[in-house]
């Protein structure tokens, strides 16, 4: 007997330290020992009571119906070390089911940062699971690896049970923040249950019932690192408010051994509030993608850094609220692999401000699905590399801007959104103005002056402000390399402050095949400069090396205006080498007087071998104005003027039609240009000149050199009139040397001066003149062999003609000129040409084509060149 009751005892003394009992160690009312399901009929916690895990080894642990409250949570802490849980199972690591206001904490030992460690789980299995109608749960402090499902899970699977659905039941309230999760198959954190908008089916007993998913209200997800997971580091859906900040994400994405990739962030259906603060390095997709997302909600303050996909991508579904805002602001976007932003939602309000974005793979930053996406974009920096000179560690991830960066200071103050702090908790703005990027500034006082390259281009495409943000005095730099084309829209900078646009170190070549694809367009652009001299080295930076057919070497269109093109070599075009006008059309702010085109410069560029005009400049329609049909109606409309049109010091060779053509061009000046071989391949007979001075156009023409036009050397055809033409050298040309005609355009009882030209070697007449409205004065040109003898003919005598001091031959020996077999037309000492002309000083005439003063004898000398005897 005796040993039977010793039996008893100690079987009873076994189960009862295999129970969970009330213990002081760790200030624990209660302390669990072994792996297994716990529930109030093994402990009756109750709410502010602590339950405790003592440190060691365990295959899982649920808690099953435990009810703190609002004010006093049940605390579950690891108690004497840490506490691992580790399984091959596929049961959960730690599982909550019907439980209520619960905080599990890892923080029961001081010296750990994780006082729960999940070492790993079988198949499908999750870290942390917060299921079955539980609400209000704290999760902290729990390191979370080698699971072969989710980190951790919170959501209530919809089932037959009707208390499951949104009607009945919301899930609140629940923080997840301080963790480490890495190394997992599935997502990170993965809460709620996207509905899109729509309910979800299920099958009851043979029926079919839809209904929706529950809310999750006052989610909060923070402090928290989740590196290398196979699916979304941090997933969330069906949270109207959710709060996302101050979590590092990196490596996200990508099961090892997998080429599936997915997104580092995933805020689906039904997901609102904000997210910010955050850091994404490396994701392996986009970066955060936002399927069917609320709105009203705003992404600011957060890095991302080298994402295999979108920085942030955003489309709407049903679910989502139509006229409400996303506000993407103060980010700092580095090197995505596709656009930056790609925003596909017709019905929100994107407003994208202060974000620094830099390095696109694909050369976009901000990109909508259409026209109908309405976004209102600003202050941001967009460039098309990372500048580290800018920031303080670039290597180490810090983009906080140096006291030089041009972020400093230029953003716009958000303080009405409630953004008061930057990704550091720092406070904004430190200086006058709120800093562009996720990082306000350690100086409070910006030294930026504009560099050498502000922004530098790598790729080909489209730059806007969707992409490009350089402004007033702004250096956009183009890498040396080869590109389809270029397209630069709306961008613009000041009269004082153009934008430069400049090829750096090196060549930059534009060459194409596509039909109608320019090599460099502006499309609404003003005031700025496109110059090939970012090389000292080549005297041609910038090269249009061909483009396929019907496509020009540059473009200026869409009512661009006030811009310089210098140093550009183009040849092999499918059409023009440089054209600058925009044509009218149904748009009637593209019509003569609602738009004028001002100040463009075309000077020192290279254009030879191209199908068409080398410089075709203005509308040609001056006079009668273009028809149009718009929604089947036919209009004629005026095309606009130019004022300020300024061409030369250009090369221009074997063209196609005219070496340079203008029109509506109100007081032009074209001088110092040569032309050799214009005209060669028409597409009509009547464009094989070398310069065509179109209707409308008027101002000087005056020091060019046209060699072998095939048509007329210099036509004039619907001039305005009070204009002069002078000092050119025109020779063989293959029709008229010089042809002036007027038109309705063309201003009556007007002047047209002809002076100081030599014109030799026409195949036609030398000087033909039908205007009935001018009056022509012909003085000190020299006239030489036209092939019909001919020197100056007119339309008829109604057409007047003041003609005086001109030498007219048909031997050019007795002009007496240096060289001419040689293309040497200075006259050489006894000339009759020397001190025989009129003094054309009152006409601004004071220099010949060599920019030598006249007269430097006693009168001004005959022809375009002025006699500078040797040591003169």
């Amino acid at each position: 007997m005796k040993t039977l009751y010793i039996s008893l005892f100690a079987t009873l003394c076994s189960w009862l330290f295999s129970l969970p009992v009330y213990s002081q160690s760790c200030n624990c009312n209660f302390t669990i020992t072994k792996s297994g399901a716990y529930s109030p009929s093994n402990f009756n916690a109750q709410p502010g009571q602590t339950i405790c895990v003592q440190a060691g080894t365990y295959t899982n642990l649920s808690f099953n119906n435990f009810q703190g409250n609002g004010t006093q949570p049940i605390l579950i802490k690891n108690c004497g070390g840490q506490v691992i849980i580790q399984n091959t199972t596929n049961a959960v690591a730690i599982n909550f089911s019907k439980s209520k206001f619960i905080k599990i904490t890892g923080s029961g030992d001081a010296t750990l940062p994780y006082g729960f460690k999940v070492a790993g789980t079988g198949n499908n299995s999750r870290g942390v699971s917060i299921a079955d109608k539980s609400s209000n749960i704290e999760v902290e402090k729990i390191e979370i690896q080698n699971v072969q499902g989710a980190g951790i899970v919170a959501r209530t699977e919809l089932a037959c049970d009707s208390t499951t659905w949104r009607d009945y039941y919301t899930m609140s309230a629940i923080k997840i923040h301080d963790n480490y999760v890495h190394d997992v198959v599935g997502e990170g954190i993965a809460v709620g249950e996207p509905s899109y908008g729509t309910p979800k089916t299920i099958n009851c007993n043979g029926v079919s019932i839809s209904k929706f998913t529950h809310l999750i209200v006052g989610l909060e997800i923070y402090n928290n690192i989740f590196e290398r997971t196979g699916s979304k580091g941090i997933q969330y859906a069906n949270s109207p408010d959710a709060q996302v900040h101050h979590n590092m994400i990196k490596n996200c994405g990508k099961v090892p051994g997998s080429t599936t990739l997915n997104n580092a962030v995933a805020m689906n259906g039904g997901a609102g509030g904000n997210f910010y603060n955050n850091t994404i390095l490396d994701a392996e997709g986009a970066a955060i993608v936002m399927f069917g997302f609320l709105g009203n909600q705003m992404i600011y303050n957060n890095l991302i850094v080298r994402p295999k996909g979108n920085a942030i991508f955003s489309d709407s579904r049903p679910g989502s609220i139509p006229d409400t805002y996303l506000r993407i602001a103060q980010n700092t976007i580095i090197s995505p692999q596709t656009e930056a932003l790609k925003l596909y939602s017709s019905i929100h309000n994107y407003e994208i401000v202060n974000n620094i974005m830099l390095n696109s793979s694909v050369g976009k930053f901000i990109s909508p699905l259409s026209s109908s996406v309405r976004i209102n974009a600003r202050k941001n920096y967009l460039n098309g590399v990372v500048d580290a000179s800018f920031y303080e560690n670039t290597s180490a991830e810090n983009y906080r801007p140096l006291s030089h960066a041009p972020v400093i200071n230029k953003g716009e103050n958000l303080s009405a959104w409630g953004i008061t702090t930057d990704i550091t908790d720092q406070p904004r703005p430190n200086g006058g103005d709120f800093d562009i990027g996720c990082f306000e500034s350690a100086s409070a006082v910006a030294t930026y002056v504009p560099s050498s390259c502000d922004y530098t281009v790598i790729q080909s495409g489209d730059y806007s402000a969707l992409n490009l943000s350089a402004g007033p005095g702004n250096t956009v730099c183009i890498q040396a390399g080869t590109y389809t084309g270029l397209k630069f829209i709306g961008l613009n900078g000041t009269a004082n402050d153009p934008i430069i646009y400049r090829n750096l170190g090196g060549q930059v070549i534009f060459q194409n095949t596509t039909n109608n694809q320019n090599g460099l367009n502006f499309d609404n652009c003003r005031y700025f400069k496109v110059t090939g001299t970012g090389d000292p080295n080549v005297y041609y930076g910038l090269k249009v090396a061909k483009t396929g057919s019907g496509g020009m070497g540059i473009t200026v269109g869409g009512k661009s205006s006030d811009c310089e093109i210098e140093h550009v070599e183009i040849s092999n075009t499918g059409f023009a080498g440089i054209m600058a006008k925009t044509d009218p059309n149904c748009d009637s702010t593209t019509w003569r007087g609602n738009f004028t085109m001002y100040n463009v410069k075309i000077h020192d560029n290279y254009i030879h071998d191209v199908p068409g005009e080398g410089l075709y400049i203005g509308n040609s329609f001056a006079a009668g104005g273009m028809t149009i049909n718009c929604n089947g109606v036919t209009k004629i409309v005026p095309p606009h003027n130019i004022y300020g049109l300024q061409v030369y010091n250009n090369q221009l060779e074997r063209t196609g039609c005219e070496g340079i053509q203008f029109g509506c061009s109100v007081d032009a000046l074209v001088h110092d240009n040569t032309m050799i071989d214009t005209g060669i391949s028409p597409f009509d007979v009547y464009q094989a000149n070398g310069i065509q001075i179109g209707g409308g156009s008027g101002g000087l023409c005056y020091n060019n050199t046209v060699v072998n036009a095939r048509g007329t050397g210099i036509i004039m055809v619907g001039f305005l009139g009070n204009q002069s033409v002078f000092n050119n050298v025109i020779v063989n040309s293959g029709y008229n040397g010089i042809f002036a005609d007027s038109r309705s355009c063309s201003i009556p009882n007007t002047y047209l001066r002809i002076a100081n030209n030599s014109i030799i070697g026409s195949a036609s007449d030398a000087i033909k003149l039908y205007s009935l409205i001018h009056t022509h004065e012909v003085v000190n040109n020299l006239i030489a062999i036209p092939a019909t003898g001919k020197y100056i003919v007119k339309l008829g005598s109604p057409v007047i003609v003041n003609e005086r001091n001109n030498f007219k031959t048909l031997d050019i020996s007795q002009a007496q000129l240096n060289n001419p077999s040689n293309g040497n037309y200075y006259p050489i000492v006894g000339s009759p040409l020397v001190n025989t002309g009129e003094n054309l000083l009152l006409w601004g005439i004071s220099f010949d084509r060599d920019n030598n003063l006249r007269p430097y004898g006693s009168t001004h000398d005959i022809g375009a060149f002025e006699l500078i005897p040797p040591g003169g």
